[in-house]
């Protein structure tokens, strides 16, 4: 490690390789209830795991009286607790250990210049958690020409610095800003540390490591290369702590992962569907109420009824549908305009709106008509989807046309596209845009308009029915982005996770970024994660967080 503050006793720079199960030396705990795959408290304790992956302790240059245990799955989980005490030097260095040739125990990794003009690069990902008060850094070694170059990636760090002082430059290097140092380290004279001006780097997905290295294959250096087409052997990603204050700390790598892949499969940021309302019938219904209607342009007026229909939904579902029966109209039809529909009200909403773009808002469900004519087969309608606050003024009402039919059909409406703000509501948008958070009930319904009379296309008879199958009503909110995704070898890997605050996580994907998002099977929570699945095109995650 090419660090300012280092005592190198005699002892190789570079960790002595054990693989042994070894009994803990001491009795220090580590924070899970389940049994580890993996334990030891051995100085240069470590695990091999297949060809490529080592995971050590790497305790290397202790001060008097150190702790230190490792505990693990995998390379992708693990961590150390430790307490090392008294030293302004690096302690240890636990960390996990690619071999990029693949091989751990031996050196002979690929030319850097195959590596670098691979057609997939070299890619990371990794999720870590520590105390951040102590002396320390999080940092990645790679390894070239054995242990010759040494470059240090720095992801975080506290009261330490790299070996070399002041910066001797600086760069921009895929869209990160680095302060770069330069002094010796491992066994030979050059060591570049790169530490992000950020400060700060605990997580990322599809990080470029070829793009640290390609920085420094075209670095000119007195006048020529800086060096020349050196093996690339390991990468490395851990903690190299110095102080942790006399006390235990945990350091938890929560995902670590190397791998050949490209760049583009980070999505970019995405609003995600969050349900306002959802009615199925079977065991779901409006908690504010379901009415009927009927519209005319004079009297008499029509009777009719609402009713939850057990089995007349779409694959015998319940439905909510309105009967009415027209034959008052008979002997008097309607002149300019006739119609009847059905509608339900949802209050309270499960949670305060944060939107007044109607873009925001979508509406799906299953509806059809009844009692027509034997010659009429579709209906012209509309859906009205009307916005209430507790006084129970209508701020907003968002309607589309809509064609129904005698048989169940899907309709899906969205504010970006189809749904428009009802004209008759004046300054609507306004009364929206004020109070948008205060908005406590909404209230759906579909209606037919039989203008200029509904009897040519219903008849003036008893069974004429409009009915609604499964609605949603849902707000576009900003969704989060998967902790990693990864993709390699024609398979896609996403890992995701609960929020810290609580509550559950449910993955959805899409092929757009702008939806719509449907929820993937079997990805409801971090405890289900990762999640693996064949690469599709522009196929894009994110992930809906939900906080009781």
């Amino acid at each position: 490690m090419c660090h300012k503050n280092l005592s190198i006793p005699g002892q190789p720079r570079h960790p002595v390789w054990v693989v042994a199960l070894i009994l803990a030396s001491l009795s220090l705990m580590a924070p899970r209830a389940l049994a580890w795959t993996f334990t030891t408290c051995d100085q240069q304790g470590g695990y091999q795991e297949g060809q490529y992956w080592w995971i050590t302790q790497d305790v290397w240059d202790p001060a008097s009286g150190w702790q230190q245990c490792l505990y693990l799955d995998s390379h992708s989980y693990w961590q150390v607790v430790a307490n090392l005490h008294g030293a302004s030097w690096v302690g240890s260095y636990p960390h996990a250990s690619y071999g990029v040739g693949g091989n751990q125990s031996e050196y002979g990794g690929p030319p850097l210049n195959n590596v670098l003009n691979s057609s997939t690069p070299l890619m990371a990902a990794w999720n870590a958690s520590y105390p951040r008060t102590n002396k320390f850094d999080f940092a990645y070694d790679l390894w070239l020409n054995g242990w010759t170059y040494e470059i240090m990636i720095w992801l975080d760090w506290n009261a330490t610095s790299p070996i070399g002082g002041t910066p001797f430059t600086n760069a921009t290097i895929a869209g990160i800003n680095y302060n770069i140092y330069e002094g010796a380290g491992g066994s030979g004279p050059y060591c570049l540390s790169f530490l992000a001006q950020n400060g700060m780097m605990p997580a990322a997905t599809n990080f470029n490591l070829c793009s640290i290295l390609g920085w420094i294959n075209n670095l000119q250096w007195n006048g020529g290369p800086f060096w020349q087409n050196p093996t690339f052997d390991k990468v490395q990603l851990g903690w190299e702590i110095v102080d942790t204050e006399g006390v235990l700390d945990t350091y938890t790598m929560n995902y670590f992962d190397v791998y050949l892949g490209n760049s583009n499969t980070t999505p970019p940021t995405p609003t995600v569907e969050k349900s306002l309302w959802d009615a199925n019938f079977n065991y779901s219904f409006p908690s504010g109420g379901e009415y009927g209607f009927s519209d005319r342009d004079g009297s008499p007026a029509a009777s009719g009824y609402w009713s939850i229909n057990p089995t007349g939904g779409l694959d015998g579902n319940a439905c909510l549908e309105y009967t009415v029966n027209l034959q008052s109209w008979s002997n008097n039809p309607p002149i300019n305009y006739s119609g009847f529909g059905v509608g339900a009200v949802e209050n309270p909403l499960p949670y305060t709106l944060t939107c007044s773009n109607q873009s925001s808002y979508r509406i799906y469900l299953w509806a059809k008509v009844g009692g027509t004519l034997a010659s009429v087969t579709n209906v012209a309608g509309t859906v009205d989807l009307s916005f209430f606050i507790p006084s129970g003024t209508e701020v907003y009402d968002l309607t589309s046309p809509l064609t129904l039919s005698t048989n169940w059909q899907a309709y899906a409406f969205d504010g970006a596209t189809n749904l428009a703000v009802a004209t008759w509501l004046a300054g609507a948008q306004q009364l929206f845009n004020q109070n948008v958070t205060n908005v406590n009930q909404i209230e759906l319904q579909i209606s037919v308009a039989g203008s200029p009379n509904v009897g040519t296309l219903f008849g003036y008879d008893t069974n004429n029915t409009v009915t609604i199958g499964n609605l949603k009503v849902v707000e576009l909110v900003p969704g989060l982005a998967p902790l990693t995704i990864m993709q390699t070898n024609q398979q896609m890997e996403i890992i995701w996770a609960d929020p810290v605050t609580g509550g559950t996580s449910q993955l959805q994907s899409a092929t757009n970024v702008g939806g719509p998002f449907l929820p993937v099977a079997g990805a409801a929570s971090g405890a289900a994660s990762p999640y693996t699945m064949p690469t599709k095109p522009n196929q894009q995650f994110f992930r809906l967080a939900w906080v009781p």
